[in-house]
């Protein structure tokens, strides 16, 4: 049995903390967040279409891999993909904003 990987202590807290600052930053967009292993996935919250709940879209992904955050979007087929443009970060507020952001337009798509 395989132990799961999860993030170190301190790259949990730095990740928290800036999912705090990037929420009071921009209010106004319904955003929420789900991790899942080492990857902090993104979500949009909004009505569903034909039925009175809140719904969850996927919109970016930042992964914690060789020491560094890294950006993806999701694909047409639903997988994440490398965002190439952006380089790796020891930081993930950059890759945060640049989800919401989205100067590439590939994480708010309709």
């Amino acid at each position: 049995m395989t132990k799961p990987v999860l993030l170190p202590e301190f790259v949990q807290h730095q990740a928290e903390n800036a999912w705090r600052r990037l929420l009071a930053h921009y209010p106004e967009i319904p955003l929420t967040s789900k991790q899942q292993k080492t990857a902090l996935v993104i979500y949009e919250v909004g009505p569903h279409p034909n039925q009175k709940t809140q719904i969850e879209l996927p919109v970016g992904l930042i992964n914690w891999r060789q020491d560094a955050w890294r950006l993806y979007f999701r694909s047409s087929q639903g997988r994440w993909l490398l965002l190439p443009d952006v380089p790796a970060s020891k930081d993930p507020q950059p890759l945060l904003e640049a989800i919401v952001q989205d100067t590439s337009g590939l994480f708010w798509r309709q």
